[in-house]
Order: structure tokens, then C-alpha cells, then sequence
């Protein structure tokens, strides 16, 4: 090694960073121990590192700092669906829908279960929807053995 009064000379053995990594005061460099992220990634200084391990999200995911990532547990919607603050996101679990349904403050989500009509048809306030439970849907009278079903119960 150089000597460190020479131009991109070595500095002092406790300033020296990893073997094969340059000086944190050089560019690109490493910083002390305590402020280098995990093997293989950055520093949290540096574009696109990682922060201190409280700060850092789960395995495999962005940081909530960084554009698209995941914010602390507490405000992570379920796995595998994004964040309520995220464009279709999911919001906390007692704003959330049934399963596989999308909300109802999406574009033809569901609404509270109180409003929700009979599984497999619309809402009433949706287009085409059914208006209350004890109306027969439009198309009812032309369904096969209809009008035996009514015949059968006059009958009765």
C-alpha cells in the first residue's frame, strides 16, 4: 500500500474499511462498521441502501421509505396484497371486504355485509342489481319447470 501522504494512498489501519472495499471518505466507499448495511448491500447513506435493522422492512421487500415499499407491521395489509395507502390497496381488516371482493370505496366493490345482496348477484345500488330479497329476478318466469313450481304451489 501507499503511504497515506500520497495521493490515493491508505489511510491508518482503523480507518482502512473491509479488504477489497474502499475508505468511507472516498466515493462510494464504506463507512464505519456500525453504519454498514448487511453483506452485499449498501449503506443506509448511500442511493437505494438499507437503514438500521428497526428501520429496515421484511425480507425481500422495500422500505417504507422507498417508493413502493412496505410501511411497519401494524399498517401492512395482508401478505401478498399492497398497502391501504397504495393505488388499490388494501385498508385495515375491519374496513376490508370479503375475501376475493374488492371494497366499496373501489369502482364496483362491496359495500358493509348488511348491504350486500345474495352471493352471486349485485347490489341493489349497482347497475342491474336486485332491489330486495322478496323480488324474483327478471329472467325467473322464463327458467325451465317455472311454471310448474308455481302450479304445484297453488296446488298446495
Amino acid at each position: 500500500m501507499r503511504l497515506t501522504h500520497q495521493a490515493g494512498a491508505w489511510t491508518t489501519r482503523q480507518e482502512v474499511g473491509p479488504p477489497g472495499r474502499r475508505l468511507a471518505h472516498q466515493a462510494g466507499g464504506w463507512t464505519t462498521r456500525q453504519e454498514v448495511g448487511p453483506p452485499g448491500r449498501r449503506p443506509a447513506h448511500q442511493a437505494g441502501g438499507w437503514p438500521t435493522r428497526q428501520e429496515a422492512g421484511p425480507p425481500g421487500r422495500r422500505l417504507d421509505h422507498q417508493a413502493g415499499g412496505w410501511t411497519t407491521r401494524q399498517e401492512a395489509g395482508p401478505p401478498g396484497r399492497r398497502l391501504a395507502h397504495q393505488a388499490g390497496g388494501w385498508p385495515t381488516r375491519q374496513e376490508a371486504g370479503p375475501p376475493g371482493r374488492r371494497l366499496d370505496h373501489q369502482a364496483g366493490g362491496w359495500p358493509t355485509r348488511q348491504e350486500v345482496g345474495p352471493p352471486g348477484r349485485r347490489l341493489a345500488h349497482q347497475a342491474g342489481g336486485i332491489k330486495h330479497n322478496r323480488y324474483l329476478p327478471d329472467n325467473m318466469s322464463m327458467q325451465p319447470g317455472f311454471e310448474r313450481l308455481m302450479q304445484s304451489s297453488v296446488a298446495l
